[in-house]
């Protein structure tokens, strides 16, 4: 989406905050949930609380080689709604009842290398890329 607009874009003055969390330490949470978590558990998968999504497009830009720019929510659809609202959320009471902790983002200052294609195996994996490829590392066994 981005590649083809020629910038990555933001909503407004790009300040309403996001919630991130890397794909790894979501699925380690998930089977947590899984085996500990009581019934009715309301858990939240939060890795960095509060960046505002100017910053996510900036990091995307600087990834893609591209310029930022605000655009109008209805130019970026689903993704531009969601932009318009403050996602601040945490995980205290997630990390306290189940102990978890996302560990799978690198150092800061760590350059990821390039995402690089899966190869296809079947239509449902076409197009898809290697996480453990882009942070250069291996992923973690999350079964015993």
């Amino acid at each position: 989406m981005f590649r083809e607009a020629g910038a990555a874009m933001y909503v407004g003055d790009g300040s309403n905050a996001g919630a991130t969390v890397h794909v790894l330490d979501a699925a380690h949470l998930f089977r947590l949930a899984l085996e500990k978590a009581p019934a009715g558990a309301e858990l939240h998968a939060v890795g960095d609380e509060g960046i505002p999504v100017k910053a996510i497009a900036e990091a995307l830009a600087t990834r893609l080689d591209l310029p930022t720019r605000s655009v109008e929510a209805e130019r970026l659809g689903f993704y531009g709604m969601l932009q318009t609202v403050d996602h601040s959320t945490t995980a205290t009471k997630t990390r306290q009842l189940l102990g978890w902790e996302p560990s799978t983002l690198p150092p800061r200052g760590h350059r990821r290398r390039p995402l690089r294609r899966l190869s296809p195996r079947s239509s449902t994996q076409s197009g898809r890329y290697s996480v453990a490829d882009a942070y250069g590392a291996r992923r973690p066994s999350i079964c015993h």
